[in-house]
Parts: structure tokens; C-alpha cells; sequence
């Protein structure tokens, strides 16, 4: 999304504001003087066109970031779950013998009240959805045993994940093999039903005691950067859908959802490459 000098000056100020209030693991550490480290590097591989950043910082309901190996992520506080979750996948991840586990978490990294519990979906009637899908790391246990921490999951309709989200989650993994390597940021809307706009805070369903928000849509960009730089976006209604339906159906713009999350995913994509962002691209 091409910003201009306010928006700009605003994405600098959170951009610091960000790296400020950066949740980190314990592995970081630093190479030496001058060199990289490996909060850098992981930062760098999951989301090389920079950290996505909220458009209007003031009424931004983002916490604090959250950064592994697999994947980073938008964490909030309020949802109780990351806006956004950005990773690198690549063929070679997905080559291996890790099992799924089912092994889910709270988030360790979040303070117990700001975060979901595993009590909050016991008796919910709703799935514990992945935005980072396990199955993209068969190639490393650790990294596959982490896609089950809470601030990776949303509360998801039981036909919608092992259905529709199931089957974009495995063509993206297809597209992987296919072409080595893919950017995928995915995330929740919360979105009014029916309108093509913000959705009213007190039209939200929540599950569970500490109020994980239940989403209206469910959202997925995709950047392959070979020889030149291609996008697809995708945004799927959270409801018991058809999983016959088409996911090209499902196509949009980056653009859309960046009106709609209020969210520059991409603030570091070329200047020239920028026009992607506005246009629905072709199923690859």
C-alpha cells in the first residue's frame, strides 16, 4: 500500500514502537559487532517485506509481536489471538517425519488475562483453528510442536477448518513444492455479517472466560518472489461452507483486506511492485 509522508512518519514511529515491545524466546542472542542476530535473521526469513504495521496506530488494537523460528506474529491482547501470523514456507520443511501432536498451549509469552486458556474452547462448540498450519514444518518436531501455541489458533467452526481451510491450507503447500518457496501471512477479520465493513465491537461473539473473539472471515496473502514478484490474496467467510466450493472463488486483493484489517501488510514491498497490492491475482 503505498503511504504518504504522515502515514509514513506513522509507520516509522510504530515500527520503534514495535521492536520496543517485542515479546522474544530465550535464544537470542547476538553473533557480534555489527552482526545480525537471530531475532534479526527469523524477523528477516518470515516477513522480508518488513513487519506488517497497523495504519492508524492511535485506535490499533495490536499488543506485541511474538517471534519463533517457524513463524512471527501480531499478538493481541484484546482478540486473543494474533492479527496477523507471517512465515516462510518451503519445500524442504515440508519434507520430513514430524507428527502432529495436538499438544496445545497458552502462550507463554502473554500474561495470563490478556491471552486464551485452553478452558476457554473446552465446550465451546468451535475448533482450535491453526493460522500458521502445523503441516507446514514435517521437517523439525520444535517447529511443529510450536504451531500449537494458543496465540496461533482461532476459534474455528468445525466444517470450516476441516474443510475449506483444510484444502487452501494443502494448495498452498502444492504451490510450495511446486515452486520451492512461498510468503503466506494469514490471519482473522472481524468483520459486521453481511457488510463489507469494520465490524461494531459489540456485534462480536466471544467464547470462554477470557473472551477469545469469535471471526467473521479468515484471511491469507501469499507473496512467491522468483524472477519477478507475484501475490494472491484470499479472504473466506468463517461459516459451514461447501468444501467443493472453488478457493479461486475466494480471490481478492490485498488491498481489501488491508481496508478492512486496517493492517499494511507489506510496507516494504518495491515501490514498482506496488500495484500488485490493488488487483486480484490469477490462480497459479
Amino acid at each position: 500500500m503505498r503511504c504518504s509522508k504522515v502515514v509514513n512518519v506513522r509507520f516509522l514511529l510504530i515500527t520503534i514502537l514495535n521492536f520496543t515491545f517485542c515479546t522474544f524466546d530465550s535464544s537470542f542472542t547476538q553473533y557480534g559487532p555489527g552482526k545480525p542476530s537471530i531475532h534479526d535473521l527469523r524477523i528477516s526469513s518470515n516477513c522480508p517485506f518488513n513487519l506488517p504495521v497497523s495504519l492508524y496506530p492511535t485506535t490499533s488494537k495490536f499488543s506485541q509481536i511474538i517471534e519463533r523460528e517457524g513463524y512471527t506474529s501480531g499478538y493481541s491482547n484484546f482478540y486473543k489471538t494474533s492479527l496477523w501470523v507471517c512465515e516462510e514456507i518451503t519445500k524442504e520443511e515440508l519434507m520430513g517425519d514430524a507428527k502432529r501432536k495436538d499438544r496445545f498451549l497458552s502462550e507463554p509469552n502473554v500474561l495470563p488475562g490478556n491471552r486464551a486458556e485452553l478452558s476457554d474452547y473446552k465446550s465451546s462448540g468451535y475448533d482450535r483453528g491453526h493460522l500458521a498450519a502445523a503441516d507446514n514444518y514435517k521437517n523439525d518436531q520444535r517447529l511443529n510442536d510450536e504451531t500449537f501455541f494458543l496465540s496461533n489458533i482461532s476459534p474455528q467452526i468445525h466444517i470450516f477448518n476441516a474443510g475449506i481451510w483444510k484444502r487452501l491450507e494443502q494448495q498452498i503447500r502444492d504451490w510450495v513444492k511446486l515452486h520451492g518457496k512461498i510468503y503466506v501471512i494469514t490471519g482473522p477479520l472481524y468483520l459486521e455479517r453481511g457488510q463489507e465493513a469494520l465490524g461494531s465491537l459489540s456485534r462480536l461473539k466471544f467464547i470462554g472466560k477470557n473472551k477469545v473473539a469469535v471471526p467473521s472471515h479468515f484471511y491469507k496473502i501469499l507473496v512467491k518472489d522468483e524472477k519477478d514478484i507475484s501475490v494472491l490474496a484470499f479472504v473466506i467467510r468463517h461459516e459451514a461452507s461447501s468444501s467443493k466450493v472453488q478457493l479461486y472463488t475466494f480471490l481478492t486483493s490485498v488491498d481489501w483486506i488491508e481496508e478492512h484489517s486496517e493492517i499494511n501488510f507489506l510496507p516494504a514491498l518495491p515501490v514498482t511492485e506496488e500495484y500488485l497490492e490493488s488487483r486480484v491475482g490469477e490462480f497459479w
